[in-house]
């Protein structure tokens, strides 16, 4: 059985603009980032079974075509499976889900406090004053991005390559809690609850149709902002 959904996401992303800042530019113009805004990706899922009964839940996503890129240049595309065994494991692409620790995560969504850049309980960015940043950042945070977890590092710069990828970085992490936040309240919509837990949304990945697609998202975009907070505050390590 396969389903393809494509799900209404804004038109653009910023951290794609921001990125291609020229680092040799003295005084660059950094524009504000307001919002984080959810990524673009088109997401089609398949499920099977083996013959031990166990299912099998495919998730085949593809991002939009970088318009600087060569039409030669296939999209970013990538396919992440899911296992659910009878004796109640859940396996992401081979590898055994600690379920542990999804078991008290609670998804709150509250209004985010924002700065230049980022956001600002996360990884976040200023521009102090013409050319010169102040990039502060933690290296966690929980699965939902609500808050984030151990020792915040801070650093000063004039614009350099380094701060063009923690500018990067920052705005991926707003980004992708804005994903984070748009799915948790589709899905809780769909599934028709008040209170949305991460082993909520970790089962909701074995359904099908719209709520195990929205579920992946935030699955993928929690991963995924993760992954930026950790090189953003690998950044300020290296000062």
């Amino acid at each position: 059985m396969k389903k393809i959904i494509a799900l209404p996401i804004a038109a653009s992303i910023l951290f794609t603009t921001v990125g291609t800042a020229n680092a040799t530019q003295s005084t660059p113009t950094i524009p504000p980032l307001v919002e984080g805004t959810a990524p673009q990706k088109t997401v089609k899922q398949d499920i099977k079974y083996t013959a031990e009964g166990n299912k099998v839940v495919s998730f085949s996503v593809e991002y939009p075509r970088d318009p600087k890129a060569s039409i030669a240049v296939k999209p970013k595309q990538k396919v992440d499976s899911f296992t659910f065994t009878k004796d109640g494991d859940i396996f992401e692409n081979g590898v055994k889900l600690d379920l542990t620790k999804y078991a008290s995560e609670q998804f709150y969504a509250q209004k985010p406090t924002l700065q230049s850049g980022g956001s600002s309980w996360l990884t976040y960015y200023d521009e102090y004053s013409p050319g010169y940043f102040e990039m502060y950042g933690y290296p966690d945070a929980n699965f939902f991005m609500d808050y984030s977890i151990g020792s915040k590092l801070s650093a000063y710069s004039n614009y350099t390559f380094k701060v063009s990828s923690f500018i990067t970085y920052a705005t991926d992490v707003a980004n992708q809690r804005a994903g984070i936040v748009q799915n948790g309240a589709a899905l809780m919509t769909t599934l028709g609850i008040t209170v949305l837990t991460a082993a909520t949304v970790i089962g909701a990945l074995g359904g099908a149709g719209t709520a195990a697609v929205l579920a992946y998202n935030i699955y993928d975009d929690s991963n995924s902002g993760h992954a930026s907070m950790k090189n953003a505050y690998s950044v300020l390590q290296s000062y």
